[in-house]
């Protein structure tokens, strides 16, 4: 279990509560397959930046106390930062996680949270839409603190492992979701909805 600690935990000495947590009587003695939980609050986190694979027109972006400027293919993102396309533009990303996100043209998008627990799989991506469209394919989220959101002003998109569409209007006031497969959660206004694959939403 100290080995566990060493690898998983942010706190390699906590591997004593791992042990309580799941009834462990020798833990420097783990027969193979044994299951081991390990509640989420102690795992390490680590960064999942975001690589710009594909850049077309007039793309910009900015971190959070920075001046605005040229994104440029094979830039890494590291949460925070802000990217504008201008009209006839788009740039693609590739997460942590292998998905895949394309950011259409007249776009405003923020890079929020990007973070992986360790060597466990799961990540957690939070992005903001504030205005314009984008496609992804998410791979599929590893539960239970894995996950991919998209804030816009009107909803709120949870994902684990989809592909779709999100598209607000300039205003800000309106959010179209298009599921191509999958599923995807929408919440607005204190309610959820769950979009199948094949089916769109408005809020």
């Amino acid at each position: 279990l100290s080995e566990i600690g060493q690898t998983y935990l942010k706190n390699p000495r906590d591997w004593p509560r791992i042990q309580a947590a799941n009834g462990v009587p020798l833990p420097k003695l783990l027969p193979a397959n044994t299951r081991i939980r390990i509640p989420v609050e102690l795992l390490k986190m680590t960064p999942a930046p975001v690589t710009v694979t594909t850049v077309m027109g007039n793309t910009r972006y900015k971190t959070a106390d920075g001046p605005f400027q040229p994104l440029q293919t094979g830039a890494r993102l590291q949460g925070g930062e802000t990217v504008l396309t201008g009209p006839r533009s788009s740039a693609t990303y590739r997460f942590a996680d292998g998905t895949t996100l394309t950011q259409q043209a007249s776009s405003k998008l923020g890079f929020g949270r990007l973070a992986a627990y360790g060597k466990t799989g799961m990540v957690s991506t939070e992005l903001s839409l504030d205005s314009g469209r984008l496609e992804a394919s998410a791979a599929r989220q590893q539960a239970p603190a894995g996950g991919f959101s998209v804030r816009t002003p009107v909803a709120v998109a949870g994902l684990r492992g989809t592909g779709f569409r999100l598209n607000v209007s300039e205003d800000g006031r309106r959010l179209a979701n298009e599921v191509l497969e999958g599923a995807v959660a929408v919440a607005a206004q204190g309610r959820e909805v769950r979009v199948e694959g094949g089916f769109g939403t408005v809020a």
